[in-house]
């Protein structure tokens, strides 16, 4: 499942993120799920987004846990805006959220299968939305709770690594 959320009103440059996107997860089986802009860092808009997948889930016959969503996640984190301007933002529209959570995410870029899926690595997802490499080092953690105020419910719920941050300008995309 991949979740993008924005703010700012570059949208042919979105809308690039979002087609690349899009075509990546159609190759590698992800959910591409797009967080309506005008309310992009909302936790009730996350909220809403949650009961649609609980609903999409129950039509579908599907079991659902949310304690193991993303979304779920995203829900209890505290303020967003809040914390691109504290990451040295000059402006919101410098900043795409990207996380996404996938059984077969490869946490150390190695190779292999996972019950018969190929494992994605960030560099492949890097590779394929024209962006530096994503990097990740354990020591990131702490530094990623604080900057993001993650909070403690959140992290326990669901580890820093499936959340991945990236600055990046609209204009580069």
């Amino acid at each position: 499942m991949l979740l993008i959320q924005r703010c700012g009103s570059d949208a042919p440059s979105v809308q690039a993120l979002v087609e690349k996107l899009a075509a990546f997860g159609k190759k590698h089986g992800l959910h591409l799920q797009a967080l309506d802009p005008s309310a992009a860092y909302s936790p009730l808009c996350i909220r809403a987004a949650l009961e649609m997948q609980k609903s999409a889930s129950a039509s579908a016959k599907t079991p659902f846990n949310e304690k193991n969503t993303l979304l779920g996640t995203l829900a209890l984190t505290q303020n967003f805006t809040r914390a691109i301007k504290t990451a040295g933002a000059k402006d919101a529209r410098d900043f795409v959220l990207v996380a996404w959570e996938n059984a077969a995410w490869d946490t150390e870029n190695a190779r292999g299968r996972i019950k018969g899926k190929e494992k994605i690595s960030r560099g492949k997802l890097s590779s394929a939305l024209s962006l530096k490499k994503l990097a990740w080092g354990k020591k990131d953690n702490a530094h990623f709770s604080r900057l993001y105020a993650l909070s403690t419910e959140a992290r326990r719920l669901c580890p820093l690594e499936k959340l991945i941050i990236e600055k990046m300008a609209l204009a580069r995309i």
